[in-house]
């Protein structure tokens, strides 16, 4: 059997919202088609943050880049389209028919902010007449 040259590279993954629903939805097209070979990591960073509503803590988690999936990829054209056809998907940053991977550099920081994630950070709300 021929072993594959794999050329992973991360690529930011524009959504309408839902990071975390497209997210699973990219999970389960690779069990499904068997791509784990092709895409190999699929995430959405976030950070805990404490909401305070009618005096009571809460803890949530927000996404730090909102409206993005970043996913290591070995891509070709079969899969950006398989991708780009997953619902809620707007497309990938870069060019129209040539996504741009991003730079070790900028994936480095933001899987330092997954991996470090600090203590949450306060939400805060105001009521009508708060300033």
């Amino acid at each position: 059997m021929e072993k594959k040259n794999h050329n992973h590279q991360w690529y930011s993954i524009q959504t309408y919202g839902n990071e975390k629903t497209v997210r699973l939805a990219i999970l389960n097209m690779i069990e499904e088609m068997g791509l784990q070979d092709v895409i190999t990591d699929v995430i959405v960073p976030t950070e805990d943050v404490i909401e305070v509503k009618e005096g009571k803590k809460k803890i949530s988690e927000r996404s730090l880049y909102s409206g993005y999936v970043f996913a290591r990829i070995d891509l070709n054209t079969e899969i950006q389209h398989l991708i780009q056809s997953v619902p809620k998907v707007s497309g990938f940053i870069g060019e129209a028919n040539k996504p741009t991977p991003l730079s070790e550099h900028d994936i480095n920081v933001i899987l330092d902010r997954v991996q470090n994630r600090a203590a949450p950070k306060p939400k805060v709300f105001f009521d009508n007449g708060e300033t």
